[in-house]
């Protein structure tokens, strides 16, 4: 199974601005030693991608956790203050790279209007 989200990150008074470096630090998790962390170009302007997995609890308080993969993009838009983050999770052993390959299709087709 897994989970697509996808967030807007306005300035505020706590962020007054948006960069790449503010978004991998705060989208950035060292549970099973550091993120992997690239900064690339996409056709809605500069992002960073954070490839990482997280411990999440099990089903029950007796049952064993699960290991939460996840790869996020931090986007910022050219020509705007926001920030978008997209967020791609699942549990499901083996298929890292089949999400992988879904979230980079995707995120390449992202637009955004303000």
């Amino acid at each position: 199974m897994g989970t697509l989200e996808i967030d807007l990150i306005h300035p505020d008074v706590s962020v007054p601005r948006n960069t790449l470096d503010w978004l991998t630090e705060t989208f950035g998790a060292h549970d099973f030693g550091p993120p992997l962390i690239t900064r690339t170009e996409l056709p809605t302007g500069p992002a960073v991608r954070i490839r990482q997995g997280f411990a999440s609890d099990g089903a029950s308080p007796c049952s064993l956790g699960v290991l939460l993969e996840t790869l996020t993009y931090g986007v910022l838009p050219t020509g705007a203050d926001s920030a978008v983050v997209f967020l791609m999770s699942w549990t499901v052993p083996g298929i890292a790279d089949d999400m992988e390959e879904a979230a980079a299709g995707m995120v390449k087709t992202l637009s955004v209007a303000f």
